[in-house]
């Protein structure tokens, strides 16, 4: 019974794999079928063998690279580049610094349009908003209970409030959610969500 099952269960693997794989992989010569075939010192040294490593040599002379060399200037690079690169240089044009240089590509000139024009119709034009429209919605010197104690609010914009404790230390900064909470961000990165007075 026990050979049939074991025979059994050996085609059942040579099934999944071939049976030679199966047995590749399962027993080996060394001892450990997954070990890495290599033969260079640290295999040899984690194996616990001696190793015998020549020694590195040392060269001779000064090996350090000399000092680094200046970078060329535009002129240099201008002498050199039209005869490497085979481009024909222009002639130099002498300016005279009384005549106006005509723009290069110029657009045309456009017309400006006649007085009785009307301008389009469209939505009238806003206004950029002011320091007292960005009011916040605590006022300065309201107090907050918060887990801290009580704290005074001493300024801020409409986006967000500083605090300081009745002592005058720095508290934090509070940041309205516009559903009646404001989140407090603490100095040490603690983070507390408080209800804001209306």
């Amino acid at each position: 019974m026990r050979r049939t099952a074991f025979l059994g269960l050996s085609l059942l693997l040579s099934g999944c794999s071939g049976f030679g794989s199966f047995l590749g992989a399962t027993f080996s010569l060394n001892g450990d079928p997954a070990r890495p075939v290599a033969a260079v010192e640290n295999e040899q040294r984690a194996n616990g063998q001696a190793v015998n490593a020549a020694p590195i040599p040392v060269q001779t002379g000064n090996v350090w690279p000399g000092p680094i060399k200046p970078l060329p200037s535009l002129a240099q690079i201008a002498k050199t580049l039209p005869e490497a690169a085979g481009v024909p240089t222009l002639p130099a044009v002498p300016v005279n610094p009384a005549e106006p240089v005509p723009p290069i590509n110029a657009p045309p000139a456009v017309a400006p349009p006649p007085a009785t024009a009307v301008p389009p119709a469209g939505p009238p034009a806003t206004t950029s908003p002011t320091a007292s429209q960005y009011r916040p919605s605590v006022q300065v010197g309201t107090m907050i209970s918060t887990s801290h104690g009580p704290e005074k609010v001493s300024g801020g914009t409409g986006n967000f409030l500083t605090l300081t404790t009745p002592g005058g230390q720095y508290g934090g900064i509070m940041v309205p959610n516009g559903n009646g909470t404001s989140t407090i961000i603490r100095p040490d990165g603690s983070v507390e969500t408080v209800a804001t007075p209306h």
